[in-house]
């Protein structure tokens, strides 16, 4: 290295850790995942434009890559479901790219279950058709087949939404992607949004598969979730945490009920 090169500043998405999720909220100033990252105006616009921008692209080139990697379609595609359930499904993007992708399918019915902001503003917005339908986690669901979710359980304090979701549509296969997980048990952070922070858990994945369990679920797969950053593919920037909490790379992971 010459004297006039220098080292690029490492790049710092997650401070931390935590013991618990009131730390963590604290040091992030916030007391709830709805305040304020995902219940902006700025968030429903980003969104929406990551929808119009990936069906834009796709009418263009009828191939385009979707807002967020997905692996929902090889799923689909092995397990013929006609019903799924999207925990923080946002714009419904994933059901565009399964339609886009899949040759053929089943699916009468993706449900999304989010935020009552996002629920008000995508059931106003026009963009889906019937087979598209908006809840929040307050109504109860009809049984699914699969229920998908997507770098979405990190912004809850604990796995109570995921498992009273599973407790009420009953899916026949559970897929999980971007899962920050790893040891036993939860440890928590605060993770850098603009010029905001927000609380952040970090599941422990053995916890996690324990609560699946006694549930009925079995795990088939578990693998990394492939996402750039900065358009490379390399392990999580967490240098600045303890080597006992650091996450090499995020998890998806595809589970299925145990018949009785």
């Amino acid at each position: 290295m010459t004297d006039k090169q220098t080292l690029k500043p490492a790049l710092t998405i997650w401070n931390g850790p935590y013991q618990t999720w009131v730390e963590a909220c604290s040091a992030a100033k916030s007391h709830n995942v709805a305040q304020p990252a995902f219940t902006s105006e700025q968030w429903l616009q980003r969104i929406t434009q990551q929808l119009l921008d990936y069906r834009n692209e796709f009418r263009q080139y009828t191939i385009a890559q979707p807002p967020r990697p997905c692996n929902l379609p090889w799923v689909v595609a092995l397990t013929s479901p006609r019903s799924i359930v999207d925990f923080g499904g946002s714009s419904g993007w994933a059901m565009d790219y399964l339609q886009n992708t899949l040759t053929t399918h089943k699916i009468n019915s993706y449900a999304i279950v989010e935020l009552e902001s996002v629920v008000k503003y995508m059931q106003s917005s026009g963009l889906h058709g019937d087979v598209v339908s908006y809840q929040t986690l307050d109504n109860p669901l009809e049984p699914c087949d699969l229920l998908y979710s997507n770098s979405v359980l990190q912004y809850f304090e604990s796995n109570a939404p995921l498992m009273a979701l599973i407790e009420s549509a009953t899916p026949e296969y559970i897929f999980l992607e971007d899962l920050y997980a790893k040891g036993e048990a939860d440890f928590f952070g605060t993770q850098n949004y603009y010029d905001q922070a927000m609380p952040v858990k970090f599941i422990g994945l053995g916890d996690l598969l324990k609560e699946l369990s006694s549930m009925g679920y079995q795990q088939l797969l578990q693998c990394p979730y492939t996402s750039p950053i900065h358009g490379v593919i390399k392990p999580l920037p967490m240098e600045n945490y303890p080597e006992k909490f650091q996450l090499h790379h995020s998890l998806s992971i595809l589970l299925k009920k145990v018949p009785q």
